[in-house]
């Protein structure tokens, strides 16, 4: 999901820690909680792609 939210090009980058991409779950949390929420409109965009790729997910596994 970070992947998605990065190539949308709204300077959304991964967590990093000593250079590599720290993905714990306490980290993307905070990382999320200070970077999307802060702003209403990056919020609703977040949402509906984050809903977008959560629709194709589910038909992809129905089709296999």
């Amino acid at each position: 999901m970070l992947s998605l939210l990065e190539k949308l090009g709204f300077g959304w980058k991964k967590p990093m820690e000593n250079g590599k991409p720290d993905l714990s779950a306490d980290v993307v949390l905070k990382h999320v909680t200070d970077h999307i929420t802060q702003d209403l409109e990056r919020l609703l965009l977040t949402k509906e792609t984050l809903e977008q790729m959560l629709i194709y997910a589910r038909y992809g596994a129905k089709a296999r």
